[in-house]
């Protein structure tokens, strides 16, 4: 397997026990004039559609799940298939929002700082999945848009389980050691990001 096509449905199992979450593909190549694919141009959208135990997927509810976070960039993610931490499930199309190249961020933080949020005096974003032309912006420009990072399989398990903890009310740190500069780094990102699904549709993936 050499590409993955937009609108595919990955499962992946979740940590703590949370249960099994549902990602969707898209292929940023397949939506540009541009030839995007030696860059990032794989993305994951997840949405608050757990499953646990013997329960099975069905395709409608999902179509209908709320968002949960997205669109992750992912660099693994064939890698990631053929080695069994995501299965391919089926596919379906896409929402309007996910049609669109999203716009991404990026930071800069103070002198001698650890690379977190919490440290950013700079903050910055490019459009149309291209990495190469920057653009100053400030947080509440971009807090709704995602990191430029390149994003592991296990990364992703961990971030979509911090988010649904968030989304469940609970405390993130009952879960996760943060003072870990693993489990902290992601947990900045997500404390930093506004929640996937506040924010309107015809903001998604939008500057400002």
């Amino acid at each position: 397997m050499r590409k993955i096509e937009s609108g595919t449905i990955l499962s992946l199992k979740l940590e703590h026990n949370l249960g099994k979450t549902f990602l969707k593909v898209v292929n940023f190549d397949d939506l540009s004039e541009l030839d995007l694919s030696k860059g990032l141009h794989l993305a994951l959208y997840s949405y608050q559609y757990i499953l646990s135990g013997s329960n099975s997927f069905n395709l409608n509810d999902f179509k209908n799940a709320t968002e949960l976070v997205g669109p992750l960039l992912t660099s693994d993610i064939i890698f990631a298939i053929r080695q069994g931490f995501y299965e391919k499930i089926t596919s379906c199309p896409l929402r309007n929002y996910e049609k669109k190249i999203p716009a991404m961020k990026s930071f800069a933080p103070a002198a001698f700082e650890p690379r977190y949020e919490e440290n950013a005096i700079h903050w910055k974003y490019f459009e149309n999945g291209s990495p190469f032309e920057w653009r100053k912006s400030n947080y509440d420009e971009v807090k709704h848009l995602e990191r430029n990072t390149a994003y592991n399989y296990k990364q992703i398990t961990t971030r979509l389980s911090m988010e649904l903890i968030r989304k469940r009310g609970e405390d993130i740190g009952d879960f996760y050691d943060l003072d870990n500069p693993y489990f902290k780094s992601i947990h900045q990102t997500v404390i930093f990001t506004m929640e996937f699904d506040k924010v309107p549709d015809d903001r998604k993936g939008i500057v400002g």
